[in-house]
């Protein structure tokens, strides 16, 4: 290991206990248990270094040995006064605790942040949700996170049989949004609190549908016209929609309750959940904020 390296991050080996926690962090179980998600690759980690509000969740970074010089003073300069120490281990020894098929030579462990995901739904300046019904894919969870990081949504609501939304495919592919994106597991008191908002007359509800006749684009014309000021955006999975009875539920109660499809032109019969998701909030963000 080189000494420029050296000077910089703790160098240890596969026995060490820090190696031996990225290792569990793969796991949902070791994940909820020590608190700890991770963070992949130079783009994110250094962002997540750089967020003045995110980066105190920051425990401790792991790099390669072979890492550029530059991007570890980066890191270094801007952890000057955050304390979070830098360790270094081999790259063959990298590449076995990473899950990325290409590693960066860097990762980093954060804590899960402690938010108040019932309190936001209450919030007068959070207007757009997303409630999603059984999504398995964590590549599909991490681009919703992303696009709603875009598109103004204040939360991603999931279903009981949904992914994991700390594991670290899941974080990979928000692209860094989950910095900014509340994405939480509806327990009783957040289930509670939405459907104490769906039944506001204020409240708009969208639900995906294939049956329904009314495309996306016709629903959110009204919405505009009406003056809603909150939407809920429920969506389902590709094969099966909305499935769950606790999230057909939240639909059936809505006090204002839009079922509507994507209108299609093609021979395709349906979207993947990310790309649906994607339309129908860049639909409704443009219903409440033009």
């Amino acid at each position: 290991m080189s000494d420029a390296i050296s000077l910089n991050a703790e160098a240890i080996g596969p026995n060490s206990k820090t190696v031996s926690e990225v290792r569990s962090l793969r796991q949902k179980k070791h994940i909820i248990e020590r608190g700890l998600f991770l963070i992949e690759g130079k783009k994110s980690v250094y962002e997540t270094l750089c967020d003045k509000e995110f980066s105190r969740h920051v425990r401790y970074v792991v790099v390669g040995e072979s890492i550029k010089m530059k991007f570890l003073e980066k890191i270094s300069f801007i952890n000057l006064n955050k304390y979070v120490k830098i360790y270094s281990v081999s790259d063959d020894l990298f590449n076995k605790i990473s899950g990325d098929e290409t590693p960066e030579g860097v990762l980093c462990a954060a804590a899960i942040p402690q938010r108040d995901c019932a309190g936001i739904l209450s919030e007068p300046d959070k207007r757009l949700f997303i409630v999603l019904d059984s999504i398995n894919d964590p590549g599909n969870l991490g681009t919703i996170m992303r696009l709603a990081d875009n598109f103004g949504v204040s939360a991603v609501l999931l279903g009981k049989n949904s992914v994991f939304e700390y594991s670290p495919k899941v974080i990979k592919s928000s692209m860094g949004s989950f910095k900014n994106i509340v994405a939480a597991r509806m327990d009783e008191k957040i289930y509670a609190s939405v459907l104490d908002e769906v039944k506001k007359e204020s409240t708009a509800v969208v639900c995906s549908d294939i049956k329904a006749e009314i495309p996306v684009s016709g629903a959110a014309s009204d919405i505009k016209k009406r003056g809603f000021k909150k939407i809920f955006v429920i969506g389902g999975s590709e094969s099966h929609g909305v499935i769950s009875e606790e999230i057909k539920s939240l639909a059936g109660s809505a006090a204002n309750l839009y079922r509507v499809k994507i209108k299609n032109y093609g021979k395709n019969e349906s979207l993947n959940l990310s790309v649906a998701m994607g339309i129908f909030c860049y639909e409704m963000a443009a219903a409440l904020y033009e």
